[in-house]
């Protein structure tokens, strides 16, 4: 199409909508209670996102026909498997009933291959949130204890899809350290004229 210098009615183009191909992943950790009036302090020292796959063929395009075009992406050949992790949050942390958000660009959320997470059998590995944090009381003289916790992802939720946001709330406790997951649709970016 040709665009003429104050032609009434331009050529708009073609309008695409773009979907994502990755998972988003998202963490929320807070206590399950106030300690504070206890003498207690949670600090969250890190949070990573281990085991995960880092490297897969995307073939797109997948199963299109003569009258419409399937625009699913099929993720296969997963390899690579990140044991070391992926950093989602490192610091000090103190918690507390609220849900802390990690909000800044660098650790708002993980955008990650889909995969599911159980790998399989020896030597592969289950997909895992690992969690450092202390607990200290104001009679410790600035003495903490640190825990570190491995969360199983794969015992909540099977796999990451292509598209979907998964936002893991933490929540820590003196006995004990559970988590939820909610599954989200990633918002589809609004089309694009060309």
């Amino acid at each position: 199409a040709k665009m003429v210098e104050n032609d009434p009615d331009p050529y708009d183009g073609v309008q695409l909508t773009f979907n994502h191909v990755l998972s988003a992943i998202k963490f929320t950790v807070n206590t399950d209670a106030d300690y504070s009036p206890d003498g207690y302090t949670i600090t969250l020292k890190s949070l990573k996102v281990k085991n995960a796959y880092a490297q897969g063929d995307m073939t797109q395009f997948v199963n299109k026909d003569v009258i419409a075009v399937n625009l699913a992406s099929v993720w296969s050949n997963l390899a690579t498997e990140v044991t070391e992790g992926y950093g989602v949050f490192a610091g000090t942390q103190a918690l507390s009933t609220t849900e802390y958000t990690f909000s800044t660009d660098a650790n708002a959320d993980l955008v990650l291959l889909p995969q599911a997470l159980d790998h399989g059998a020896a030597p592969l590995n289950k997909v895992i949130a690992e969690v450092v944090y202390t607990v200290s009381h104001s009679d410790m003289g600035g003495e903490s204890i640190e825990y570190t916790v491995p969360l199983d992802l794969s015992s909540k939720t099977t796999a990451w899809d292509a598209g979907k946001r998964y936002i893991y709330n933490i929540t820590i406790g003196m006995n004990q350290i559970v988590f939820a997951p909610k599954v989200t649709a990633w918002d589809t970016q609004d089309p694009i004229s060309f």
